[in-house]
């Protein structure tokens, strides 16, 4: 677990039956997608009562405290890739050619119905 995570402790409330732990996650804390919290229990960021847990369908009931390892976000922003001027106009020349050819197959067909 990196430096730069947000922990999450959640207790299972008094009563509660026995349940899956993706799906007690789920509940008790809606803010993370049923997604994101099995990834995080794949990957072994979630304790159960002191026990790193890897299956979503680990049961656990109101005596287990949970703790959840969120890394915290990282804003991805496009970035341009490099790409050398020839494969660009060599890319622009196949896309022209499978254009006119499209277009010229079109043209051919109305032709056929017309004679």
């Amino acid at each position: 677990m990196s430096d730069e995570t947000q922990t999450i402790k959640i207790s299972i409330p008094e009563d509660t039956p026995p349940m899956r732990l993706d799906k007690a996650l789920a509940i008790l804390h809606p803010d993370l997608s049923r997604s994101r919290l099995k990834s995080l229990i794949l990957s072994g960021d979630v304790i159960v009562s002191g026990y790193i847990v890897k299956t979503a369908s680990y049961k656990v009931s109101s005596k287990d405290e949970i703790i959840i390892s969120v890394p915290v976000a990282v804003e991805d922003t496009p970035r341009a890739q490099n790409i050398p001027l020839i494969l660009f106009m060599k890319m622009m020349i196949y896309w022209l050619l499978i254009r006119q050819w499209e277009w010229l197959f079109t043209l051919g067909r109305v032709i056929m119905k017309i004679h």
